[in-house]
């Protein structure tokens, strides 16, 4: 009898520590999910605000909606970026933002690093929307952030670090090549009377051409399509720009040119490898610059829909970024659709706000191509 007892209490302890061990793991559940949706509202409420000021230019209201949830140095960041942005867009009436729509997505769940803070990557899609004046209407971009977390007053989730992956920045010079001529820059705005009716970009002088015409609105329009994503047919790359503009122009009827994959003069893809100048952004500029498949243009207005925009972002010389004109409105403005990050239709009055001290290359493509 006193056995049996003795095994029903055992039983019954055992039932207890069972249903307490439940309790205890069912509390530490609940709670990361609560600490989970805390991350995702701190995060989605940051990233909302910054995009609202850029529409709104109400800085100090993003200062307030920052205070409690990011560190100042990530308030500071954002306040400058959307000013600039908010400024810059108001002083092209053509070309002002109207409205905002953020999202966001956690791509990872958020792991637990030194020190007690939290790392965890995002992604974000925002669209940002035009006044239109025959021009897209809005802007659209899908960015991954890498955010790090750490617990800030009353137990608040406070976001300490918001690094953007895949962000364009200045490139390791490729190497054994050469920087390209300093006096064919593009600049933003052209003298009046300056400027050719109709620019149709045909002066090839002596050049040999084979019987191909390009399709500038067949590149953008490629571009326009896989702006914000990747086609499967093609490789991508961290650094996808450059890959992603060589897709855009052989849709507008660029055909592969042969030769060793490191040299300039070769451009051509297959499903083996491709050359440089097909995803490095220094060598597509000297291989279309030696071709030649276009030229320079000296403003931005004369630059037409499939024409393709390069940037070096520290002015060294080489090449680091590429971009495709996928809109133009009705006073000269274009918008911009590119890889790293993935962005449709941003405009150049943007771009030129972001990165201001950079140098620009602005190819008009040739209509006919050799």
């Amino acid at each position: 009898m006193k056995k049996g007892l003795l095994i029903i209490s055992k039983l019954m302890a055992l039932c207890l520590l069972s249903a307490t061990i439940l309790l205890v793991q069912f509390d530490f559940a609940q709670a990361q999910h609560s600490s989970k949706k805390d991350i995702e509202a701190n995060i989605l409420n940051y990233l909302h605000a910054k995009n609202s000021a850029k529409v709104t230019g109400d800085l100090d209201n993003l200062r307030a909606d920052l205070e409690h949830i990011t560190s100042s140095e990530i308030q500071d960041k954002a306040i400058s970026e959307a000013d600039r942005e908010y400024y810059n867009t108001m002083q092209q009436d053509e070309d002002y933002y109207t409205g905002e729509e953020t999202t966001i997505q956690l791509l990872s769940e958020p792991q637990t690093i030194k020190g007690g803070k939290i790392s965890v990557f995002v992604e974000e899609n925002s669209i940002l929307y035009l006044s239109t004046d025959g021009g897209p209407d809005k802007t659209e971009q899908r960015v991954e952030h890498i955010m790090i977390l750490s617990k800030a007053g009353k137990g608040v989730w406070h976001i300490v670090s918001d690094i953007i992956k895949d962000e364009p920045k200045p490139l390791t010079p490729p190497p054994g090549s050469k920087p390209v001529p300093q006096d064919t820059l593009s600049t933003q705005v052209a003298p009046k009377g300056l400027l050719p009716l109709n620019d149709q970009n045909d002066a090839f002088g002596a050049i040999s051409l084979q019987t191909a015409y390009y399709n500038g609105s067949a590149a953008a329009s490629y571009a326009y399509t896989w702006a914000l994503s990747r086609n499967p047919a093609y490789r991508s790359f961290a650094a996808d720009c450059t890959n992603f503009v060589s897709q855009a122009v052989r849709a507008g009827n660029w055909w592969d040119v042969s030769g060793w994959y490191l040299s300039m003069e070769a451009w051509w893809y297959n499903y083996l490898n491709q050359s440089r100048p097909w995803v490095n952004a220094h060598y597509w500029y000297l291989f279309t610059y030696s071709r030649p498949r276009g030229y320079i243009a000296r403003y931005f207005n004369q630059m037409q829909i499939g024409d393709i925009l390069q940037m070096d972002f520290n002015r060294d010389g080489y090449v680091d970024h590429s971009m495709v004109v996928t809109a133009k409105n009705a006073s000269g403005t274009i918008y911009l659709s590119y890889h790293t990050t993935d962005t449709r239709n941003r405009s150049i009055s943007s771009i030129l706000s972001a990165y201001p001290n950079a140098n620009y290359y602005g190819w008009r493509i040739y209509s006919a191509i050799n």
